[in-house]
């Protein structure tokens, strides 16, 4: 029973942070079609800046942390209407390379800006050390990581589900040309999907890096963070955070029953049977085929 439960509290909080990353990456599939294998470096640019904002004592942290993640969104922004938008009308391909081809840029340029291979970030009031529960013991920093990631997901969900701005989310990467004509500013839609999508992803960087050590293989979160959105849905917002606890969890269980080297085989291994046997995933759209 305790193994059980270790595995659950050790996947949830990791599971939380996946379904940040995943939400990113469905608002930006959703509204604008890319899917987008740049996101980790959006997670490692928030960190390092932090990280860094942190080391050289720039500033008070709350301003450090709008920076952080202000600039995350500013530069997936620019990456769309520089590059992205011009692969608009070519096939599905090009935009998917074009990410992968930005993802590798980012970190190459991260790398010879940020010359220390590990840094660390300090939450200031985060409480150190552990809690029982139910026998089992649970790191604060792990437990609140975990929760913030839970509320800001949730949040995110309402904001797109029962306000305007969610509406007009929705309309643009459903149909663009009606959204358009019912005045709806499609193009700012888009750039704001990116600022959204690389915001969420800086707050997942920064939250996993309060709990781990700050390096360039964090930019990797976001390919683990793939079965998630498969798992819910390529195009459904819960679906994204229903999928990242659910890999988080089975990750955890990996830790416990098999050990932390087969986490990453048996992950992909689920993502590939995912992708055969339920493409759409469980809250995603169907696709309906007339003959």
């Amino acid at each position: 029973m305790n193994s059980v439960l270790l595995a659950i509290v050790g996947g949830l909080p990791l599971g939380a942070t996946y379904a940040l990353i995943a939400l990113g990456m469905v608002l930006i599939y959703r509204t604008t079609g890319a899917f987008n294998l740049a996101h980790g470096q959006f997670m490692l640019l928030a960190a390092f800046l932090l990280a860094d904002w942190e080391l050289h004592r720039t500033g008070p942290f709350l301003l450090g942390l709008a920076v952080s993640i202000g600039a995350a969104g500013v530069v997936a922004a620019l990456l769309y209407l520089v590059i992205l938008s011009r692969t608009v009308g070519q096939p599905h391909w090009v935009a998917f390379v074009a990410t992968l081809v930005l993802g590798v840029g980012l970190d190459a340029f991260l790398s010879l800006i940020f010359k220390s291979p590990t840094y660390t970030i300090a939450i200031p009031g985060m409480p150190r050390g552990a809690f029982g529960l139910l026998g089992v013991r649970v790191g604060w920093a792990s437990a609140i990581v975990g929760l913030v990631g839970l509320v800001l997901s949730a949040l995110f969900i309402v904001v797109l589900r029962y306000t305007r701005l969610g509406v007009q989310v929705r309309a643009a990467g459903q149909d663009p040309v009606l959204a358009s004509q019912g005045g709806i500013q499609v193009r700012r839609v888009y750039v704001g999907a990116w600022i959204a999508g690389g915001a969420l992803a800086a707050v997942a960087g920064v939250l996993y890096g309060s709990s781990a050590v700050v390096d360039s293989s964090m930019s990797g979160m976001a390919l683990v963070a793939v079965p998630a959105m498969v798992l819910g849905g390529l195009d459904s917002f819960e679906g994204a955070i229903a999928g990242g606890l659910a890999i988080g969890v089975v990750q955890g269980f990996i830790t416990v029953y098999l050990g932390g080297q087969y986490v990453n085989v048996v992950t992909y291994t689920i993502l590939l049977v995912l992708l055969l046997a339920l493409p759409q995933g469980i809250f995603g759209t169907k696709e309906v085929l007339k003959v």
